[in-house]
């Protein structure tokens, strides 16, 4: 009676560390998830937009702008520059290097 007892344990202590693996391994799923979600939506990248003075509506300059926040990697750049000066530079010189590939005929 002993040894099916202590089967039954050493199971019971299998289907208990294997829950314990798959809690961990959700909560690092779900960590890594919130943090890699931080301040990079269109709406928060628009709104920095629309906040710059220098940056008129219906420009070129805004549609470029525009059309680049369609990247998320443009998005989070752009979320990680700390001033309105630099956001502008950045955005000016990424416009300066598309048109340099691609001239105007």
């Amino acid at each position: 009676m002993k040894g099916k007892a202590g089967a039954k344990k050493q199971r019971l202590s299998g289907v208990a560390k294997l829950r314990s693996a798959i809690s961990k391994l959700v909560q690092t799923v779900e960590k890594r998830s919130s943090s890699s979600e931080v301040g990079c939506t269109i709406k928060e990248v628009m709104d920095d937009l629309h906040a710059i003075p220098d940056i008129t509506k219906n420009s070129e300059l805004y549609f470029f702008a525009v059309t680049m926040f369609e990247q998320k990697v443009k998005r989070e750049l752009w979320k990680h520059l700390e001033t309105t000066e630099a956001k502008l530079g950045w955005l000016k010189y990424q416009k300066q290097q598309q048109d340099a590939r691609n001239p105007k005929n």
